[in-house]
């Protein structure tokens, strides 16, 4: 009985190691997600004014949203009145995610390590991911090893990022000069969501996106950016980041 359940643990282990890349495919796959997570580098915050869209099976609310973010976990975002004052404020500063209603005076803190955003935009997003989708940067899940496949349709590449089990954690889809991207996918046993970053445009010197979606299993919400409203400073600093 005990060899027999040592036989079916050595076929599952071995199993999980024959479905990772070999050695030099991980390598060029990794070379491939530095050079991603290597986009916009020197960009250390930046701030925007837009209109937030959140889809929730039928109904669809949209805001009026200004938003503020570093590369070091700060982000303050303000959902704004159509008058254009404050309606609610959430902020983050890398210790205690914070609520503030200004219609109500209702306050909230809660100390946590990389919050979940799910219950402001109804997708299981984490504040460290939307700082680098909005940051136009990849947010890069914890993995085993890399590949680089080749995308169903025919057009571009997919870089898949997988755990011990061989198992998709993340899928990154880029064009054909595996620069661009078109999409990222983040997996936890299904799909948790899609982020589809849209629009890009330079600004001072950083390719931006001024569109995003993501959406998961429920609901989805879009950003978007007004024209020349996307300001980005590689020397700026939060004062108030407190």
């Amino acid at each position: 009985m005990r060899a027999a359940v040592v036989v079916i643990v050595l076929s599952i282990v071995l199993s999980a190691c024959a479905t990772l890349p070999k050695p030099e495919q991980m390598a060029e796959a990794e070379a491939l997600l530095a050079k991603l997570q290597a986009k916009n580098q020197g960009l250390k915050s930046f701030k925007g004014i837009g209109t937030i869209r959140l889809k929730d099976k039928d109904i669809t609310q949209s805001s009026r949203v200004a938003w503020l973010g570093t590369e070091d976990g700060f982000l303050r975002i303000g959902l704004l009145t159509i008058a254009g004052q404050p309606a609610a404020s959430i902020a983050y500063n890398g210790e205690n995610l914070y609520f503030f209603s200004h219609l109500d005076g209702q306050f909230y803190k809660q100390k946590t390590a990389d919050p979940d955003l799910e219950k402001l935009l109804s997708v299981p997003l984490k504040a460290s991911e939307i700082i680098a989708l909005m940051m136009g940067r990849v947010p890069v899940v914890k993995h085993r090893a890399a590949v680089i496949e080749r995308n169903d349709t025919g057009q571009g590449w997919v870089l898949a990022l997988k755990n011990s089990w061989g198992k998709a954690v993340e899928k990154i889809y880029l064009d054909n000069s595996r620069n661009g991207i078109k999409k990222i996918e983040i997996f936890d046993g299904g799909l948790m969501y899609r982020a589809e970053p849209a629009d890009l445009k330079l600004t001072d010197k950083y390719l931006m996106p001024f569109a995003l979606t993501v959406s998961g299993k429920k609901a989805e919400f879009s950003l978007s950016v007004d024209m020349d409203k996307y300001i980005s400073f590689a020397r700026y600093v939060c004062a108030d980041a407190a």
